[in-house]
């Protein structure tokens, strides 16, 4: 079992040394190992939520997170950038396995810096969005093909919404943007998107320090 959703969110984990295990909560909720993988495990947190019209519970809908947990950095990769999952889900953590999370804010880390440590990224490109007097234009700079100069005059004028970067060794681009979601192509496969994660948990471990 794959997770289909392509846009991530990252968490951090306070309380270093708490960890998740498969564990049924009542009938209609549930946490899943799926499997132990180098450095981090596969799991899915899954509930049940009732659809309401007119204060009466008229159909339930089963969702579904994945996550990758990161136990050496205390870092979580949820599969998932709605807010109200995100936290129902880390709600359920604190409640069952005493774990305090928060959201790590890698944006705006990157956006100051715009790099990543070499070795592994590589900047592709930035969307910027500018203001024309009320209307909002989305333009996507590459990264070579713009002279470095001129990126502080693009920065002047408008906001970054969007970073691009490349990783070279999945081979594969992602971007992150502003409210600090990490997202992939439908085409990347699971291990490729592991391996980026993988590559990001241990860059801001090494640089939060």
């Amino acid at each position: 079992m794959r997770p289909m959703e392509r846009d991530c969110t990252l968490f951090k984990i306070q309380n270093l040394g708490n960890t998740v295990t498969t564990k049924k909560i009542g009938l209609y909720e549930e946490f899943v190992c799926h499997e132990k993988l180098n450095s981090a495990s596969f799991l899915h947190f899954s509930w049940v939520d009732p659809i309401k019209y007119r204060d009466k519970v008229i159909a339930k809908d089963k969702k579904m997170i994945f996550f990758l947990l990161f136990p050496a950095q205390g870092v979580i990769c949820f599969f998932s950038n709605s807010e109200s999952d995100l936290f129902f889900v880390t709600s359920k953590l604190n409640t069952e396995f005493m774990m305090d999370v928060k959201k790590i804010n890698i944006f705006d880390s990157l956006e100051k810096s715009l790099k990543f440590n070499s070795d592994q990224f590589r900047l592709v490109a930035l969307q910027v969005i500018t203001l024309f007097g009320d209307i909002e234009k989305a333009t996507t700079f590459s990264y070579e093909d713009t002279k470095k100069s001129e990126f502080s005059n693009i920065l002047k004028e408008g906001r970054i919404s969007h970073i691009e970067y490349y990783h070279k060794q999945a081979k594969i681009n992602f971007s992150i943007d502003c409210q600090s979601s990490v997202s992939f192509y439908d085409t990347d496969t699971f291990d490729e998107i592991k391996n980026v994660l993988e590559g990001m948990v241990e860059y801001f471990e090494e640089n939060t320090k």
